[in-house]
């Protein structure tokens, strides 16, 4: 049908593992697809390696936009802020192609400007799901997201349509 297909299959596992995988999906009509950036420079090699001589970008997790400050601070001993710039740093040493993190955190991807952003927990207005780390379309553009994924305020909208045309006007 002509789109550009984002795969967000977040992959995370040893080099080998995820290098075997991705020379796999390299043959499907994908444009992006994501790593977890936590499983090391190594594993983001070898999955641009996988890639060579393809136009499929790989983008790479930070932290997930459901892990709020407290929940960082037990799994990683750091605050949301600390540990995505701890991956922004290993993501430029594997010179993948972007990141995928909050709106939160656009700013320290955007001082990088050799990252390409996709941020995810995008809402109109506040929710009351898993998504912690939110911000609205028009917010997110405006601190410098290149894509944004808008998930469930479309996929839950009792009117698709309507819902596509309000997230356009508030960009707008």
């Amino acid at each position: 049908k002509g789109f550009d297909i984002f795969l967000d299959l977040k992959l995370h596992d040893i080099p080998n593992t995820v290098k075997k995988s991705i020379e796999g999906l390299a043959k499907l009509p994908i444009n992006m697809l994501t790593v977890h950036i936590s499983g090391g420079k190594l594993m983001m090699l070898s999955a641009m390696e996988a890639l060579k001589g393809t136009d499929i970008k790989v983008f790479g997790v930070t932290t997930l936009t459901s892990l709020s400050d407290i929940d960082t601070n037990q799994i990683y001993q750091r605050t949301a802020a600390d540990q995505v710039n701890a991956m922004l740093d290993m993501a430029e040493e594997a010179k993948i192609d972007g990141v995928v993190c909050s709106p939160h955190e656009l700013n320290l991807v955007t001082a990088r400007e050799s990252l390409l952003s996709i941020t995810p927990g995008i809402r109109l207005s506040d929710s009351d799901d898993d998504q912690i780390r939110v911000m609205t379309p028009k917010e997110a553009i405006d601190l410098g997201s290149d894509y944004l994924v808008i998930g469930r305020p479309i996929t839950h909208a009792k009117n698709i349509s309507e819902a596509l045309n309000t997230i356009f006007q508030s960009i707008n």
